[in-house]
């Protein structure tokens, strides 16, 4: 990928300045190395938002207290679940066809958003009417608020989150990182606005967010206008192969989201409210390692897709697999042994009792991080169906554990039931690499000082702007 420098950013800062001197070494790097740059770029905004979530999570447990923080995950989770769902993959079918066809990428972002609009009634009415029995644990008021939430977030998604994918295809990776920031920046403005205005609602803060949310439309639409080229009129005789594209993209997505989200899903319905603060909180301690493990998955398809033959795609995926393993085991030494003391400073002492399962959701969030690297190795490899099998197999084994601990454990018993599950999930990726590559466990997950002495002599090029690195190689 490449960034083109815009003339109009040029103008914003002088020569000579800090900005334009960030901007020459950004420059001399990604001309070094394209892929390396790009990672490294989004590795940063990935800790950023990583971040402002670390901020967010603990005002916000002080400003709702657990029954309120609880109301307000049933509020969001039920929604933001189908709101993943109504997309119909295609925040994937943008970024292909408009990288397949750039002179095309403004007319297919608004067919996406056009089509993505055109089902969202559909989504909308299923999510409508089984949000009572989802959420049967919570008050008729929280349901209540939950199913108009639905319908404010429905339409937020199709017209801020998916143009921003535009920007993939487009080789902007800048403007995409800066822009995915936006949303986590909303959430935290809000948060503060009702720390200072006093508002310890959660209907109250969850709707403000969805305003403020809409707000943010006019700078990223904007943005996404002024980058992608071409015309923006919506093209008709695109939408079958958007909606073709998308169909079998949206069954992965739709498990993987399964697989993350079905744990929130379950304790709204079946445990009360406080329980479920207890558990967002944990998952929001734990949520410290996604960010840095997604960033490794955005390197693995590329490097597996681009290596010639089995042998070289096999390199390719056990180097990545063992440095992102490498920085899982680095993570939870830091923070397992942190968890008890750092849970109740941050969020509480009402939040002790999120110390157990935020410990245990560290090591199922570490895992499923690992299970997405593995599953871009194998569709690098052009085995998404394998990919598929795999997080159906390991979603089926989550609800059953949950469905088993939940009531004798509560949200401990939830925590270790996502954790079989996403250990079920890794092990038959880990066998699926076996049968298509010969890659063992132990090839995957132990790493060797060699490869560390490549990536340091490969990231000092990229540092330096040296071109001792090739394009896209890292």
């Amino acid at each position: 990928m490449t960034v083109t420098p815009q003339s109009a950013d040029a103008g914003l800062d002088r020569k000579g300045s800090p900005l334009e001197a960030l901007r020459k070494r950004w420059q001399r790097a990604h001309q070094s190395s394209p892929y390396a740059s790009n990672a490294a770029i989004t590795l940063s905004t990935n800790a950023f938002i990583a971040a402002l979530g670390l901020i967010s999570g603990p005002l916000l447990a002080r400003l709702l207290g657990p029954a309120g923080r609880g109301e307000l995950a049933a509020i969001q989770s039920w929604p933001l679940f189908v709101a993943g769902i109504a997309m119909i993959g295609m925040p994937e079918a943008l970024v292909y066809f408009s990288s397949r066809e750039p002179a095309r990428a403004g007319r297919v972002t608004s067919t996406a958003i056009l089509l993505a609009l055109v089902f969202m009634p559909l989504f909308a009415f299923i999510g409508w009417a089984l949000a009572p029995l989802l959420l049967k644990a919570q008050s008729a008021e929280i349901i209540h608020a939950a199913r108009w939430y639905l319908l404010a977030i429905l339409p937020a998604y199709a017209i801020v989150y998916l143009p921003i994918h535009a920007l993939r295809s487009h080789s902007s990776m800048v403007a995409w990182n800066l822009l995915r920031t936006a949303p986590t920046l909303t959430w935290l403005i809000v948060i503060m606005i009702a720390l200072v205005r006093g508002i310890h609602s959660a209907e109250k803060v969850a709707f403000i967010f969805v305003a403020a949310l809409a707000g943010t439309a006019l700078v990223v639409i904007g943005c996404v206008r002024w980058r992608v080229p071409g015309s923006f009129a919506p093209d008709l005789s695109s939408a079958k192969p958007l909606l073709k594209y998308g169909g079998y993209s949206a069954l992965g997505t739709l498990a993987q989201f399964l697989n993350m989200r079905v744990d929130l899903i379950l304790i709204g319905a079946f445990l009360a409210p406080q329980a479920l603060g207890y558990y967002a909180v944990a998952a929001a301690w734990s949520g410290a390692v996604g960010p840095i493990l997604s960033a490794f998955a955005s390197l693995q398809l590329s490097r597996v897709a681009k290596a010639e033959g089995i042998a070289a795609q096999s390199a390719a995926i056990v180097l990545g697999a063992r440095l992102a393993a490498t920085a899982a085991y680095l993570l939870l030494a830091i923070l397992l042994p942190l968890t008890p003391l750092l849970v109740p400073l941050l969020f509480g002492a009402n939040f002790r009792p999120a110390v157990l399962p935020a410990c245990i959701l560290l090591l199922a969030t570490t895992t499923f991080g690992l299970n997405g690297i593995l599953g871009e190795a194998l569709r690098g490899m052009g085995k998404p169906e394998v990919v598929l099998r795999c997080e159906l197999g390991g979603w089926m084994v989550l609800g059953v554990a949950i469905f088993a601990l939940l009531r004798p454990f509560g949200t401990a018993g939830v925590a270790s039931g996502a954790l079989i599950g996403y250990v079920t999930t890794l092990m038959l990726l880990v066998r699926s690499l076996r049968r298509h590559c010969g890659c063992s466990a132990g090839d995957l997950f132990r790493p060797s000082q060699r490869d560390f002495v490549e990536m340091k002599r490969r990231l000092q090029g990229m540092v330096r702007g040296s071109r001792e690195v090739q394009p896209d190689v890292l």
